[in-house]
C-alpha cells in the first residue's frame, strides 16, 4: 500500500475493487522496480568524478 501511496497519491482507495487494488499494486511495484533499476545503472555506470 505504500507504494500506492506514494506513486499514486491522487487515487483513492475506499472506492477501488480488489481487482482494481491489486492490479494498481502491481503497477505500483513494477514502477518502483523501474526506479531502483535505473538508479542503480546510473550509479554503476557514472563518469568517475575527480575531487
Amino acid at each position: 500500500m505504500a507504494y500506492i501511496r506514494h506513486y499514486f497519491p491522487g487515487v483513492d482507495l475506499e472506492r477501488m475493487s480488489d481487482e482494481e487494488f491489486a492490479s494498481l499494486s502491481e503497477e505500483a511495484l513494477w514502477l518502483h522496480d523501474q526506479f531502483m533499476v535505473h538508479n542503480s545503472a546510473r550509479a554503476f555506470f557514472a563518469p568517475p568524478t575527480s575531487d
